[in-house]
């Protein structure tokens, strides 16, 4: 039969196991890199914005962005301007480019996607972004953004 002595060492045992595997997982998820992407349509302009930011911990380099959308049941693709406008530094850059934790870019999506087939949802599409490493980041969501009372609908 176990004493209390013999119990209460199994017990911080079991919390030291618990505790350490807790904290290895949360130091693995903070190591990875994060990105979010959002598909901006400027309703007034009829126009899109592609926006990055690094939601993560640490720096990310993009290597290119891009668009796929089916019109007509064909795929169309192209890959987005090499001169991304950084809106945290007020100037353009251009790929590779590096985001730090917390920065973000706007990359301008061209006229040749059909604002309202896009917006009313006739269209598929996603954007993508290509870090480095090889990772893909998709997004499919559209926010509507309303210039006149500055705000996203």
């Amino acid at each position: 039969m176990l004493d209390a002595k013999d119990i209460i060492t199994i017990i911080l045992a079991l919390y030291g196991a618990v505790l350490s595997s807790v904290l290895a997982i949360r130091e693995i998820k903070k190591e990875k890199r994060t990105i979010a992407l959002f598909i901006d349509f400027y309703v007034w302009e009829s126009s899109f914005k592609l926006t990055v930011v690094n939601i993560g911990h640490r720096p990310v380099t993009l290597a290119g962005a891009g668009i796929m959308y089916f019109k007509k049941y064909r795929m169309r693709w192209f890959e987005l301007d090499e001169r991304p406008f950084d809106l945290a530094r007020e100037n353009p850059g251009k790929f590779p480019l590096t985001l730090n934790d917390g920065n973000h870019v706007a990359l301008a999506i061209p006229s040749v996607v059909d604002a309202l087939e896009w917006t009313n949802g006739l269209n598929k599409g996603e954007a993508y972004v290509r870090d480095v490493e090889g990772n893909i980041y998709k997004t499919s969501r559209i926010r509507r953004y309303n210039s006149k009372a500055d705000a996203y609908e």
